[in-house]
């Protein structure tokens, strides 16, 4: 056979090859949400990295090294830097597009959206949904006024996502409402919806919400359109560490005075039919709030922490699918962002703290060193009574029987907890024992003692 044909054919089948995984990571990323997510943190970073740490891995394609917009914002460019920040939405949005498929399977598909989680009455007519997520408390609930005592179950929530309304809505869009609700809500979101009519009923009934629901409302997502958007705007300005988010759909009119860096995420939706209507000052102001909610060293921050679409009325949803992502990386971030702040010592890490399942940084639980430490979800092991009449066996890895009562304890404390599913009882013990060896050598003997059965299958699969 000729060399050359032999050459060819080779080279033939390596394009070939290179073009069928180029295709199947493509089709990964469009489709599969764990993978989308591995690609997000590969080119990004874990959700605390910093800019200049970000990035040290890139799979190209996907849009996700998208850079945004960094024209100068005047009345003379205004629909040109809108043109440009709804491309780069679009792009850099790309990894939430499995997200959003399961969004919108949940919002055409479930016709009860509201039926599995509960109602939580408060002062001023507010009606809280709750995922029903619980936790034993801790030292640190109890000097907080959250609980009695330390190992009483407490209700929490990963995040409070509030509907800032100033009219009533049609029957068909409460119903619209209770789909996303209900969507948010197996994400361990409460849901709330607040009929104000000025921003100092706004002021006070957050507030109002914060005294009434601590534990639902350390992590708060606004959402609003028109009147209501402006209300959400002027709030989070002077609240920035209160709010964590905010979804605004073409705002009335904004302030002037934009900070030149603005921490809480924005994500501001524009129709056609607004951009044509409101002045060039209330597009330029923003524009303003998205760029600077953008001016951050953090790598999550600084690509969507400030976000402008033009709206597309293809996009389902009372709250539109474009959102979804955005929302679901804000809750991550912010979590991490309060434990960070937290400043959790060992003397606190060794009263018991257990961390808290996540799906996003579960992939690969060898990799554990590399996550961000999270200690949400707790509970003091000085409280638990532990049986210890089990019968002695050798463990063998392969044929391990991982049952044991520190394993049982953290699967009742997080029995609501959606994350839950997603990792095994392997992967569960070596994420705790990791921490419990992170908190020192005097707190794994105290597990020792406390359990010597979950010391034994940790040290045989470590």
């Amino acid at each position: 056979m000729n060399p050359i044909f032999k050459i060819s054919k080779v080279c033939g089948k390596m394009i070939f090859g290179i073009f069928i995984l180029i295709f199947c990571e493509a089709l990964s990323f469009r489709f599969i949400e764990n993978y989308a997510n591995f690609k997000v943190k590969l080119n990004w970073g874990d959700v605390n990295s910093k800019t200049l740490d970000a990035g040290r891995i890139s799979i190209p394609f996907g849009g996700l090294s998208s850079s945004p917009p960094t024209s100068i914002i005047t009345s003379e460019n205004t629909f040109q830097r809108i043109i440009e920040e709804d491309d780069y939405s679009k792009s850099i949005l790309k990894f939430g597009r499995p997200a959003r498929d399961k969004y919108f399977d949940y919002i055409t598909e479930v016709q009860s959206p509201l039926a599995n989680f509960d109602i939580r009455n408060f002062q001023d007519g507010m009606n809280l949904y709750v995922p029903s997520l619980n936790r034993f408390a801790n030292q640190n609930d109890i000097e907080c006024g959250y609980a009695r005592r330390i190992g009483d179950k407490i209700e929490y929530s990963k995040a409070v996502f509030i509907e800032v309304l100033n009219e009533d809505v049609s029957e068909d869009s409460d119903f619209a409402r209770q789909k996303s609700f209900g969507f948010l809500l197996g994400k361990g979101i409460s849901c709330l919806t607040l009929k104000v009519q000025s921003q100092k009923e706004l002021n006070q009934r957050i507030e109002n919400l914060r005294e009434q629901a601590p534990l639902q409302s350390q992590n708060i997502i606004l959402w609003g359109e028109d009147q209501s958007a402006s209300y959400i705007v002027e709030y989070l300005l002077k609240n920035q560490d209160v709010v964590s988010l905010a979804i605004i759909k073409d705002p009335a009119k904004l302030s002037d005075a934009i900070d030149s860096s603005i921490k809480p995420w924005i994500l501001s939706i524009v129709s056609n039919q607004y951009l044509e209507e409101v002045p060039n000052s209330t597009i330029n102001s923003i524009l303003q709030v998205v760029d600077s909610a953008r001016a951050s060293p953090s790598s999550y921050t600084s690509k969507i922490g400030g976000l402008l679409t033009i709206f597309n009325h293809r996009d389902v949803g009372y709250l539109p699918s474009i959102a979804v992502p955005v929302l679901l990386k804000s809750v991550l971030f912010t979590e991490d962002r309060i434990q960070l702040e937290k400043h959790l010592n060992p003397e606190e890490l060794a009263s018991g703290e257990i961390p808290s399942p996540n799906v996003e940084t579960s992939m690969d639980v060898t990799e554990l060193d590399l996550q961000p430490k999270k200690y949400i979800g707790t509970t003091n092991l000085n409280d638990i009574e532990f049986d210890y009449s089990f019968e002695e066996k050798e463990l063998v890895n392969d044929s391990l029987d991982f049952d044991c009562e520190i394993l049982r304890a953290y699967k009742e404390i997080h029995a609501n907890d959606p994350d839950l599913p997603f990792l095994s009882d392997r992967q569960i013990i070596l994420r705790l024992g990791n921490t419990f060896e992170e908190m020192g050598q005097s707190t794994l003997e105290s597990i020792k003692i406390k359990d010597s059965r979950f010391f034994e299958i940790y040290q045989s699969i470590k």
